[in-house]
C-alpha cells in the first residue's frame, strides 16, 4: 500500500506526496520492510536503486534517498558510516531540514543528547512552516532530549510547541502527563504550567518600555521564545528593579533549556521579591534547574572521581579480598562493583547490635578490565577512601587522574540510604535505621555543608541571615519533594524548626518535641537540671550540631555532674572538652579539677582506656601553671604509652613552643628524634629536628 498522495511528503518540503513521491512510494515502503526484516544487503540495494532510478526527478527525492541511506546504516548499528553519510547530505543539501533531523535521530538513539538537541534545532530552522508533521516531530524529540538531560521546564515548553501545531497530539499530552504533571519534584505551579507575569505599573515608566512589554506579550502568544528572551533581557537590564521582567526572563530561559542563565536571573529576582513565599517558590524552581545539564558549575550534586590503572589484576584481586570494609554488588560479567564502607563489615548474620549504627558507604568502587574508578559524593569521603585504598592495594594500582562530574537526581542526598543492614535485621528495624540515618544526615551533616545554592554558605550559616531565609526555604522544599519517594517518614519541619525557619511544629507542654529538632533559641530556653538524662544528652548533641559551643558546654557540665551518666561512653570526651575550655579561659585550677574527676570516671567505668589522653591534658594544665618540669614528665609517659603516635607528639611539642615552654619542647623533640629514627620515620625525624632547632634558638 503506497503513501497517501495528498499527505505531506516525507522529504520535509511541506509539499504533497503526489508532487514529489508519486512513483517511488512503493519502493520506499519495500525498503522499510527490508529494514524491519533485518535484511541489510537488500535494504542497501533498495537505497542505491532509489537514488539511481530517480535522476531527473526533484532534488528532494535524491536528498530523501541519501537520508534513507544514513538511516539504514544506523539501523544496522553502523553508526560512524551513518553519521558520515548524514554529514555529506547536509553539505550537499544544506537548505533542507530532513538531513539535520536524520543526523539528530542517530545521536538520540545513542543517547548523545547534546548533539541530538542541536540537530533537531537546526532541522526546525530549515523546515518550512508547511512541513507541520516534521516540525511536530522535532518539537517532540527536543522535549525528549531536554527531559533526559534533567530539564523538565524546557521539555514542557517543547511539548507545548508541539501542541500548538496539533492540539490533540497524544505523544505530547502523554509526555506532559507523565513527566510534568506527575513529577512531584516540581512545584505545583510548574506541574500545571508556569505563567509569565504582567508588569507593575511602576515598571512601565516610559513609552519605550510600554512598547517592549506589549511586544513581549505578543511574542508570548506566538510562542517565539528566542525573541521573547531577548525582549525580557532588555526590559530586565533597563530596569534592575522590575521583578516581573527578571522573573519572566528566568522562566523563558528555562523554557529554552538555558538553565545556568535562568538561575542567574532567578537569583536577581529573589533578591527583589518581598513576598517570602514567591521568593521561596522561585528558588525551589532554581534547585530544579540546578540539577539539569548545563548548570554543572552551580550544582550541589557533584561526584568526585579518582581513576587507577591495574597492571596486574591477579595481584590486585588477591589483596582486594583481604579488605574487610567492602560490600560486593552484583555486576555484569567482567566488571565488579563494591560499596566502600566507613568500617569493617560482618557479612555473617548477627543478633548483636552494631555499635554506632550500621556501616555507611563512603564511596562506590567500579572495577573494569585494567581500571578502577572510585566515586564519592563528597571530597572528604574521596580523600578518606583514597588513603585506605592506596594503603591496602599499594603497588598493584597506579594513579591515573582525578576529576569531578555532575551526579544524577537519583544520587542527590542519597547518602543516608547507603548503609549496610545485618542480614538478620527485620524490615521494621531497617526502616527505623533509615529514618535515623536521614535525620542525622540533614540535621547534623547537611546543615554544615557549603551549598552553591546559598552562595557558598552552609544552611546553618544562611539561617543566620534573614535575607537568605527565602532561598533556604526553597532549598529545603526541593529536598522535601525529592524525599517523598523514599517514604521514610522524616518531617522536614524538624529541619526548618532547627534552622529557625517557620514550621508546623508546635512546642508546648502538650506537644513536646524531640530536643534534637530544637533551634539554638529553643535550646537556650531549656534548664539543664530539669532535663532527663536522655534529653540532656540529646540537647548536648544538638548544640554541637548547631555550632553552639558555649551552649554545649552548659549541657556538658550538667552531664558530668550526674552519676547516672558516669558510665556513658561520651562522658570522657566531655571532660576533655571542659578541660580545654577552662584552659582557653585561663582557669587552670578548674581545668585540674575536671581532669581529676575525668580520670577517676575513666578508671572506674572504662578501665582507664583514656589514661593517655588525660596525661596529655594534665601536661597542658602544667604548662598553663608554668610548671615545665611536670609537663615534660607527663608527656614522656605519653610517649612511653604510645611510642609510635608521632602525630600526637608533634602536636604537643607545637603546643609547648607556642606557650614558651622551650625546655620541655627541647627535651620532647630529642625524644621524638630518637623514636622516629627507631621506627624508620624520616619525615617525622626531620620535623622533630626543626622543633629542636626552634627550641634551642629560643633557649640561647
Amino acid at each position: 500500500m503506497g503513501l497517501d498522495p495528498y499527505a505531506q511528503c516525507p522529504c520535509g518540503t511541506g509539499k504533497k506526496v503526489k508532487w514529489c513521491f508519486a512513483k517511488v512510494d512503493q519502493e520506499v515502503e519495500r525498503l522499510v520492510n527490508h529494514v524491519r526484516g533485518r535484511q541489510e544487503d537488500q535494504a542497501l540495494r533498495d537505497v542505491e536503486k532509489l537514488a539511481c532510478d530517480n535522476d531527473g526527478r526533484p532534488e528532494c527525492v535524491h536528498m530523501y534517498a541519501s537520508c534513507l541511506h544514513s538511516q539504514v546504516e544506523a539501523s544496522f548499528e553502523k553508526i560512524d558510516p551513518a553519521i558520515e553519510i548524514a554529514d555529506q547530505t547536509i553539505a550537499t543539501y544544506p537548505e533542507y531540514g530532513l538531513p539535520y533531523e536524520t543526523r539528530a535521530e542517530i545521536f538520540l538513539s545513542g543517547d548523545v543528547f547534546d548533539e541530538a538537541l542541536d540537530g533537531f534545532r537546526d532541522a526546525l530552522g530549515h523546515y518550512p512552516p508547511e512541513a507541520t508533521d516534521h516540525l511536530l516531530r522535532c518539537h517532540l524529540k527536543i522535549g525528549t532530549c531536554h527531559n533526559f538531560q534533567g530539564r523538565p521546564l524546557a521539555a514542557w515548553a517543547s511539548w507545548q510547541q508541539a501542541l500548538k501545531i496539533q492540539p490533540d497530539n497524544e505523544g505530547a499530552l502523554e509526555f506532559i502527563e507523565k513527566f510534568i504533571r506527575s513529577n512531584n519534584l516540581l512545584p505545583k505551579a510548574a506541574r500545571t504550567g508556569l505563567m509569565l507575569r504582567s508588569p507593575d505599573e511602576l515598571s512601565v515608566f516610559n513609552e519605550e518600555r510600554r512598547e517592549k512589554w506589549d511586544a513581549a506579550l505578543k511574542l508570548d502568544r506566538d510562542a517565539n521564545l528566542d525573541e521573547l528572551a531577548t525582549t525580557y533581557a532588555f526590559l530586565a537590564e533597563d530596569d534592575k528593579f522590575d521583578r516581573a521582567a527578571w522573573y519572566n526572563l528566568a522562566l523563558v530561559r528555562a523554557w529554552l533549556g538555558r538553565n545556568l542563565e535562568a538561575i542567574e536571573a532567578l537569583d536577581h529576582y529573589a533578591s527583589l521579591e518581598t513576598d517570602r513565599e514567591l521568593a521561596a517558590d522561585a528558588w525551589h524552581l532554581g534547585e530544579i534547574l540546578r540539577v539539569g545539564a548545563g548548570a554543572e558549575e552551580v550544582s550541589d550534586n557533584i561526584h568526585h572521581v579518582v581513576t587507577y590503572r591495574v597492571p596486574e589484576p591477579e595481584a590486585f584481586f588477591e589483596l582486594l579480598q583481604k579488605v574487610k570494609c567492602t560490600v560486593v554488588v552484583k555486576s555484569p560479567e567482567g566488571h565488579h562493583s563494591l560499596h566502600w564502607m566507613d568500617r569493617e563489615v560482618d557479612q555473617e548474620p548477627s543478633d548483636v547490635p552494631l555499635v554506632g549504627g550500621p556501616p555507611k558507604q563512603l564511596a562506590q568502587v567500579f572495577i573494569i578490565p585494567g581500571e578502577v574508578h572510585i566515586v564519592a559524593t563528597t571530597e572528604s569521603n574521596l580523600r578518606r577512601v583514597r588513603d585506605q585504598f592506596e594503603e591496602a592495594l599499594f603497588d598493584t594500582v597506579h594513579y591515573a587522574e582525578e576529576l569531578t562530574r555532575p551526579g544524577s537526581l537519583q544520587t542527590l542526598d542519597a547518602e543516608p540510604f547507603l548503609i549496610f543492614h545485618e542480614t538478620s535485621s527485620s524490615p521494621e528495624e531497617q526502616r527505623k535505621r533509615a529514618f535515623e540515618s536521614v535525620k542525622h544526615y540533614f540535621e547534623v551533616d547537611w546543615i554544615h555543608r557549603p551549598l552553591k545554592a546559598l552562595g557558598g554558605l552552609s544552611p546553618i550559616d544562611a539561617a543566620a541571615s534573614e535575607k537568605l531565609h527565602a532561598k533556604l526555604e526553597g532549598v529545603i522544599r526541593f529536598r522535601e519533594r525529592n524525599y517523598e519517594r523514599y517514604e521514610v517518614g522524616y518531617s522536614f519541619d524538624r529541619l526548618r524548626n532547627k534552622l529557625g525557619l517557620p514550621s508546623d511544629i508546635t512546642l508546648d507542654e502538650e506537644n513536646p518535641e524531640d530536643v534534637s529538632a530544637l533551634s539554638a533559641k529553643q535550646l537556650a530556653d531549656l534548664v539543664p537540671a530539669e532535663l532527663s538524662d536522655e534529653d540532656l544528652q540529646g540537647a548536648y548533641r544538638t548544640a554541637n550540631s548547631l555550632d553552639s559551643p558555649q551552649m554545649a558546654l552548659i549541657f556538658a557540665e550538667e552531664m558530668v555532674a550526674r552519676e547516672s551518666l558516669a558510665a556513658k561512653a561520651e562522658t570522657v570526651p566531655l571532660f576533655r572538652r571542659l578541660i580545654t575550655d577552662r584552659l582557653e579561659r585561663s582557669r587552670p585550677d578548674e581545668a585540674a579539677a575536671f581532669a581529676l574527676r575525668g580520670q577517676e570516671a575513666d578508671e572506674e567505668h572504662h578501665g582507664g582506656n583514656n589514661k593517655v589522653d588525660f596525661l596529655a591534658l594534665r601536661a597542658r594544665i602544667a604548662v598553663a601553671n608554668d610548671n615545665e618540669k611536670e609537663a615534660s614528665e607527663l608527656l614522656k609517659q605519653v610517649v612511653d604509652a604510645e611510642p609510635d603516635n608521632f602525630d600526637r607528639l608533634s602536636s604537643e611539642i607545637e603546643h609547648l613552643l607556642s606557650r614558651g615552654a622551650n625546655q620541655a619542647a627541647h627535651d620532647l623533640a630529642e625524644l621524638g628524634i630518637e623514636k622516629a629514627d627507631a621506627s624508620g620515620r624520616k619525615d617525622f625525624k626531620e620535623q622533630f629536628r626543626e622543633y629542636l632547632s626552634a627550641a634551642s634558638s629560643a633557649l640561647s
